[in-house]
């Protein structure tokens, strides 16, 4: 939004250059899982089996190893 001209001013090239090709939302979704490391990814797979609600002692147990690194967590969308 530009205060100025009280409009909404954006930048097409910009908006190309930062999204998926495709219109469809799953493959947007799949191209920006795929761009994660992976051991986020693992965290995410493990997380979407338990469901919405869990806690870190179980998800540690779901992966077989302990998630030492609270910022991957955090990254992950996942609080503790």
């Amino acid at each position: 939004m530009t205060l100025s001209t009280r409009s909404w001013t954006w930048n097409l090239d910009e908006i190309v250059r930062n999204t998926c090709d495709s219109e469809d939302v799953v493959d947007l979704l799949k191209t920006r899982m795929r761009e994660l490391p992976v051991d986020l990814s693992e965290i995410l797979q493990v997380a979407a089996c338990l469901g919405s609600t869990f806690d870190q002692a179980t998800l540690c147990a779901g992966m077989s190893r302990s998630i030492d690194n609270e910022v991957q967590l955090n990254a992950a969308g996942i609080s503790t």
